[in-house]
């Protein structure tokens, strides 16, 4: 779920395909490192929203955060998760170019706020 909404996040709110990052541009964004919290049971047949911020940008990653609610507006799901930007012939960690930095970077909330707060995707 948190992989298919850092795909739609960067198609809908970066403008920039995961298709166009890996087949034209040559580079991966794997995650690296996730940590995730259940804070609070879903029932089934409820629908959870989405919400993501950037919480800080490094050279060549992006530490993000990622709520889902319920329909009363209670978290059920909290995540903390690391990107970090590869160029995918090497394998190695290249520095984020700077129009992506800068798209990034309205998404950045530099003191954590609750989900009502956040960009939701």
């Amino acid at each position: 779920m948190f992989n298919n909404l850092v795909e739609d996040w960067f198609r809908d709110g970066l403008k920039l395909p995961f298709a166009d990052l890996i087949n034209e541009r040559g580079w991966g964004i794997p995650t690296v490192h996730i940590n995730v919290d259940f804070v609070a049971p879903s029932r089934m047949g409820e629908v959870l929203t989405a919400s993501l911020w950037v919480r800080k940008l490094g050279r060549s990653s992006i530490h993000m955060a990622i709520v889902l609610s319920g329909p009363d507006g209670g978290d059920r799901v909290t995540s903390k998760e690391v990107l970090v930007f590869t160029d995918l012939s090497t394998g190695r960690a290249r520095a984020i170019p700077e129009h992506l930095f800068a798209k990034l970077s309205q998404f950045t909330v530099v003191e954590e706020k609750s989900h009502a707060d956040s960009s939701t995707v």
